[in-house]
């Protein structure tokens, strides 16, 4: 199988993920905490995405992703109105604490850059389905926060919440 090189390269995915937040759906919050356009949207157009990916998307339709009453950032929420015993108030931490295990072995953003740089370049399909694997599990793990911080915020605890290990 000869590989195609796609619309949306390595380096894209790379830039989306270094955004120091990242919007998730459904999380129940007061208007306050809502960002129209949120600090994601305006990463993307702060580092021409969308100018260097026209295919992709189009600016009409990133504002109707982004514009959503449903759109809130998690990160807000949780650096605002939660104290956690971690080191880290990111997905993957707080998604561990609350129960969640990743698939993957070695599951993480950069990781995921590199699997899917070598899968265009090889068009190897264990690659594309440990990138699936890994991609569906974060979507997973931000339903396990929000899960989390709804049941926090209707009982005033997370019943499967972990202490990590010292």
């Amino acid at each position: 199988m000869t590989p195609v090189a796609p619309a949306v390269s390595g380096a894209m995915i790379r830039d989306l993920l270094l955004c120091e937040r990242k919007a998730a759906l459904d999380i129940p919050g007061e208007p306050s905490l809502r960002d129209p356009v949120s600090a994601f949207t305006r990463m993307l157009w702060r580092e021409g995405l969308q100018r260097r990916h026209p295919g992709v998307c189009g600016e009409d339709e990133i504002e109707l992703i982004f514009a959503s009453e449903r759109c809130t950032d998690i990160y807000a929420i949780i650096a605002k109105r939660t104290d956690w015993p971690l080191s880290s108030y990111g997905i993957k931490s707080i998604a561990k604490a609350c129960g969640f295990e990743w698939e993957d072995v070695d599951p993480g953003g950069a990781n995921s850059i590199e699997w899917y740089d070598r899968f265009v370049e090889t068009g190897d399909g264990a690659l594309r389905n440990r990138i699936v694997a890994y991609n569906r599990d974060d979507v997973i793990a931000s339903q396990v926060v929000r899960d989390a911080l709804e049941e926090l915020e209707t009982t005033g605890v997370i019943a499967s919440f972990r202490r990590p290990a010292i």
